[in-house]
C-alpha cells in the first residue's frame, strides 16, 4: 500500500513537470479573440480596454469609438465597466442583384432633339424635370457624399462630377488608390443622383451637383468599421495620408446599403455629429420586405428611404416596420428626443427599372432601395443648398429639409409607403417659398395604348392661362386653358404601366401630378408587305430595355432589345416566304407575360408594281428562284476599321443549314478577312470579321453571304458601311477631354476662392487653435504617460512572470531528478528484499 502512493505522488508530479515545459507561448495562442467596436467616454477607458488585453486598432476619435481586437473573456468585463461593445458586423448594398443588368453602351442609345432615350422614369415620377425647367435649379453648388462599392470616374455620365475620393480596408485605415468601382453599384447610384445633364443625357436629379466617393463596401459587403471611417472622412476630409482636403462638408450623404434587423447603437455618435453639423443623413431601409428595416436607415434622424414600381405600388422587396429601439438614448439632436417606436421608412421613391451608369461607358438597369436613395439624397441636396441661403443650420437645418419632403410627399395607401412618393417640384417650391395651387385633374380613359389619345379634364380651375402637359416627361400639350375646355392628348412611345402625367402653368404656380396606364402594342405601317421589302414596326408599352424577339410566322425578324422607354421602332426586311396570310408575333423574353399578336398579308412573288424612269412607265416583276428561302441580316450603322466586329444572320427554323461562307465582291483594295461564324442559337449565325486598308474617310463595301442547305447554295449580296475612325467616340472622347479641363479649371478657382477664406477665419481662430492645441497636448501627454506606466507595469509583470515559470520549472526539474532516484532507489530495494 505504501508502494501504491509512493508511485502515484510520483506520477502527479512528472505530469506537473510535464505541464510546465509546454512553453507559454503555446498558451498564449490557444486564447480567442473578437474583433469588436468599442463606445468609450474618456481616456480612462482606452486604459481600461488596454489592461484587459485588447489590441486596438482603429479610433474614431470625432466618435469615441475604437475597433479593438480583445480576448473573448475580457467582453463581459468591458460591458460589466459600462462600455458599449459590438462585433465588428458586416454590411451590404441594397440592390436586388437577380435584376441587376448591363443594358449597352452609352453612346448606343438613339438620341434626338425632341424625345430623349437616355432617360430614367424615376426623373419624371420624382418631378424632377419639372424643378430643371421651370424652377431653373439642377443642383449646382450641391455636394453630395456616397459611401458605396467605388465609381467610374470617365464614365461620360459622371465625368468631371467628382470632387473628392478615398478607399478604406475592413479596419477602417485608409488605403492609397485611384477612383475605382469593385463591383458596378457605386457608379449606378452616383449616376442616379448627379449623372447626365439635364437635356440630352437624364438620369440624376441633380445633374449639376458634385460628389464626393468613398469606397467602403470592396465587392459588395463591408463592415462597420468601414462605415465609420466613411462617415467620419465625411466630417473631416482628408486624403489617403491624412493631409486635409481643402473642400467644403458636403450637403448630404447617401447610403444605399445597411445591416439586416440591426438595431445596435454604433452608428448613433456618428448620425449625431453629422445632424449636429447640419449634415443631411439619407440611407435604405433595405431589402428584406415587410416588418424588417436595415440600419442606418432605421434610426430616428436618417431619412429611411423605401422602393415603388412604376405604378406607385410599394415594391414587393422594400422594407417597413414599426421599429422600437431597444436602448434609445436619453438626448438627441434631431426632433429633442430619440422616441422608443417610430415608422420607416420616412419616404419612397422609384426603385424599380432604374437605369443608371456602369463602369465602362456602359448603361446598367437594377432595382432595389439602394436606387431610391440617391434619387432622395439628390432632392434633399438642393433643399438644403436653397435653405441654408436662408440662415438654416445643424441640426435645424436637417429638420427643415425632413420636413419640407415629408409635408410635399404624396400619401400612397400601402403600409410601408412612409409619409409617401417625395415631390421634388413641391418641395423645392416650398423650401423656396413659392405659393402652389393643387389642382384637380380628372382624364380619361384610365388606360391606353400607345399613339392612341386621352382627354384632360381640369377641375374647378376658373382662370385662363397658359399650360404644359408632359408625359414621362416629354412635353406632349403646350398653349392656352380655356375654362371648361377639354385638352386632347395623344400617348407617346413609352413603357408599359403607370407613366407620370404633370400638368402645370408656365408659371409653375398650378399643379397636379399623377399616373396613366400605359399597355403594350404592336403597331404595322400597312398590313400588307412584299418579300425583299422593309416594313416599319413599333412596338411600345413593354418592359424597359427588355429582350424581344419577332416572329413572321416560323421566321425570326428580329431579336434585340427595347429602348429605356420601353419601346422598338425599326424598318424590317419582310424574308422571302409565299404569298398569305402570316401571324405577326411578339415575345417579350424578359417579361414573359408579354405575348402580342397581329396578321400580315404577304403579296404573292409575282405581284407587279410601276415606277417612274425618265418619265417612262416600266413594270417590274418579282420572279424568285424557287430555291430562295427566309433570312435576316442585322448589321450596324457602320464599322471602324482595325477593329474586330460582327454582325448577325437569322435564317428559316425549318432550314437545314450545311455551311455559310462570306465573301468580299468589292472593292478589292481592301484587306477583308471573316475570323469566325458561331452560332449564338439555332438558326441564328455571328460573323465576326476585321476590315483594313480603306483609303477613304467611309467607303461602302459590298460582301456575299452563301448559305448552302441540302438542296444547293443561295448567295445573298450586303452592302456594309465602312469608315477610318469612330466619330461617336472621337466626338465623346473631345468632349469629355474637355469637360474634364473645364471641371478641372472650376474645381481649381473655387479651391483658390475656398483658400483665401480660409486664410481669413484661420488667422482669427489661430490663438485660439493654439491655446487649444496646447491644453489637448498637456492631456494627451498626461493620457500617454498613464498608458506608458501601465505598459511597464504589464512588462514587469510579465518579467516577474516569466523569472517564476523559469525558477518554477528549474524547482521541476530538480524535484523529477528526485523523484527518479527515488523511484529507482525503491525498485532496488524492492528488488533486494525479494532475492
Amino acid at each position: 500500500m505504501f508502494l501504491m502512493r509512493r508511485l502515484l505522488s510520483i506520477l502527479i508530479i512528472i505530469v506537473i513537470f510535464i505541464y510546465m515545459l509546454i512553453p507559454y507561448q503555446t498558451i498564449i495562442a490557444k486564447t480567442k479573440y473578437s474583433e469588436i467596436l468599442i463606445l468609450y467616454k474618456d481616456d480612462n477607458d482606452i486604459t481600461f480596454i488596454v489592461s484587459q488585453g485588447c489590441v486596438l486598432e482603429r479610433i474614431y476619435s470625432v466618435f469615441d469609438i475604437v475597433l479593438a481586437l480583445c480576448p473573448y473573456e475580457s467582453i463581459p468585463k468591458l460591458n460589466s465597466y459600462n462600455l458599449y461593445t459590438v462585433p465588428n458586423f458586416n454590411v451590404s448594398i441594397h440592390s436586388t442583384l437577380a435584376s441587376f443588368k448591363t443594358y449597352m453602351h452609352i453612346n448606343e442609345i438613339s438620341n434626338d432633339a425632341g424625345s430623349t432615350n437616355a432617360w430614367s422614369w424615376a426623373i419624371s415620377r420624382v418631378s424632377a424635370d419639372i424643378v430643371w425647367q421651370l424652377l431653373n435649379n439642377t443642383g449646382r453648388g450641391v455636394n453630395i457624399a456616397i459611401l458605396d462599392t467605388g465609381i467610374d470616374p470617365y464614365h461620360p455620365l459622371l465625368i468631371g462630377k467628382l470632387s473628392a475620393w478615398i478607399e478604406f480596408d475592413r479596419k477602417g485605415n485608409p488605403v492609397c488608390s485611384k477612383p475605382h468601382d469593385t463591383h458596378g453599384h457605386g457608379t449606378w447610384v452616383s449616376s442616379i443622383a448627379v449623372g447626365g445633364d439635364a437635356t440630352r443625357y437624364r438620369f440624376g436629379v441633380a445633374p449639376d451637383a458634385k460628389i464626393m466617393v468613398a469606397l467602403v463596401l470592396p465587392g459588395g459587403y463591408g463592415t462597420a468599421a468601414q462605415i465609420l471611417a466613411g462617415l467620419e472622412w465625411v466630417l473631416k476630409p482628408y486624403d489617403c495620408n491624412g493631409r486635409p482636403l481643402n473642400i467644403s462638408k458636403p450637403d448630404v450623404v447617401s447610403m444605399s446599403f445597411g445591416s439586416e434587423s440591426n438595431y445596435t447603437n454604433i452608428f448613433l455618435p456618428a448620425i449625431r455629429k453629422l445632424i449636429e453639423n447640419g449634415i443631411i443623413p439619407v440611407a435604405a431601409i433595405g431589402n428584406s420586405g415587410p416588418y424588417s428595416s436595415a440600419n442606418p436607415g432605421n434610426i430616428w434622424g436618417v431619412i429611411g428611404v423605401g422602393a415603388i414600381d412604376k405604378d406607385n405600388s410599394l415594391a414587393w422587396f422594400s422594407s417597413y416596420e414599426y421599429v422600437e429601439w431597444p436602448e434609445p438614448p436619453s438626448d438627441w439632436p434631431f426632433k429633442g428626443e430619440y422616441p422608443s417606436v417610430y415608422r420607416k421608412p420616412d419616404v419612397v421613391a422609384p426603385g424599380v427599372d432604374i437605369p443608371g451608369a456602369f463602369p465602362g461607358g456602359l448603361i446598367a438597369i437594377g432595382s432595389g432601395t439602394s436606387a431610391s436613395t440617391p434619387i432622395v439624397a439628390g432632392i434633399a441636396g438642393i433643399l438644403s443648398e436653397i435653405l441654408k441661403s436662408k440662415g438654416y443650420y445643424g441640426s435645424s437645418l436637417v429638420e427643415k429639409v425632413y420636413d419640407i419632403l415629408t409635408s410635399t410627399a404624396s400619401p400612397l395607401p400601402y403600409n410601408g409607403s412612409g409619409y409617401g412618393l417625395i415631390d421634388a417640384f413641391l418641395a423645392t417650391s416650398k423650401a423656396l417659398g413659392r405659393s402652389i395651387n393643387i389642382i384637380d385633374l380628372k382624364f380619361s380613359p384610365s388606360v391606353a395604348r400607345p399613339l392612341s389619345s386621352i382627354n384632360i379634364y381640369p377641375q374647378n380651375l376658373d382662370v385662363s392661362k397658359e399650360v404644359l402637359i408632359f408625359l414621362s416627361g416629354i412635353n406632349v400639350y403646350k398653349g392656352p386653358y380655356v375654362r371648361n375646355t377639354v385638352i386632347t392628348i395623344s400617348i407617346p412611345p413609352t413603357h408599359i404601366g403607370g407613366n407620370t402625367l404633370i400638368f402645370v402653368d408656365k408659371d409653375g404656380t398650378l399643379y397636379n401630378r399623377t399616373i396613366v396606364i400605359v399597355t403594350p402594342a404592336l403597331i404595322l405601317s400597312n398590313r400588307t408587305a412584299i418579300p425583299g421589302r422593309n416594313i416599319s414596326i413599333l412596338i411600345s408599352g413593354i418592359g424597359i430595355g427588355d429582350l424581344i424577339v419577332l416572329y413572321l410566322g416560323n421566321n425570326i425578324l428580329t431579336l434585340d432589345f427595347a429602348d429605356l422607354r420601353g419601346t422598338y421602332l425599326a424598318n424590317l426586311l419582310i424574308p422571302y416566304v409565299e404569298k398569305g396570310n402570316y401571324n405577326l408575333t411578339l415575345v417579350d423574353l424578359s417579361t414573359p407575360s408579354i405575348v402580342l399578336r397581329d396578321s400580315i398579308s404577304i403579296l404573292p412573288l409575282n405581284y407587279s408594281r410601276t415606277v417612274v424612269i425618265n418619265n417612262t412607265y416600266i413594270t417590274k416583276i418579282y420572279n424568285p428562284s424557287i430555291n430562295i428561302f427566309s433570312i435576316l441580316v442585322k448589321t450596324k450603322d457602320y464599322y471602324t476599321i482595325k477593329r474586330i466586329d460582327y454582325f448577325d444572320i437569322s435564317i428559316s427554323s425549318n432550314i437545314n443549314i450545311t455551311n455559310i461562307s462570306i465573301n468580299l465582291i468589292r472593292p478589292l483594295d481592301i484587306e477583308f478577312k471573316v475570323l469566325n461564324i458561331s452560332k449564338i442559337l439555332p438558326q441564328l449565325y455571328r460573323v465576326w470579321f476585321y476590315i483594313n486598308n480603306i483609303t477613304s474617310e467611309s467607303r461602302d463595301i459590298i460582301i456575299s453571304i452563301e448559305v448552302s442547305t441540302n438542296n444547293g447554295t443561295i448567295t445573298y449580296p450586303m452592302t456594309l458601311t465602312v469608315k477610318s475612325r469612330d466619330i461617336i467616340a472621337d466626338i465623346d472622347s473631345t468632349t469629355s477631354q474637355a469637360m474634364t479641363r473645364i471641371s478641372i479649371l472650376n474645381t481649381t478657382l473655387n479651391n483658390a476662392l475656398n483658400l483665401i477664406n480660409d486664410i481669413t477665419l484661420n488667422i482669427t481662430k489661430m490663438n485660439r487653435d493654439i491655446s487649444y492645441i496646447y491644453t489637448k497636448y498637456q492631456e494627451q501627454e498626461k493620457s500617454l504617460s498613464s498608458i506608458i506606466s501601465n505598459i511597464s507595469r504589464g512588462i514587469e509583470n510579465v518579467n516577474s512572470l516569466s523569472k517564476r515559470i523559469e525558477n518554477l520549472t528549474i524547482i521541476s526539474t530538480i524535484l523529477f531528478i528526485a523523484t527518479l532516484i527515488m523511484l529507482l532507489t525503491t525498485y532496488i530495494t524492492i528488488v533486494r528484499r525479494r532475492k
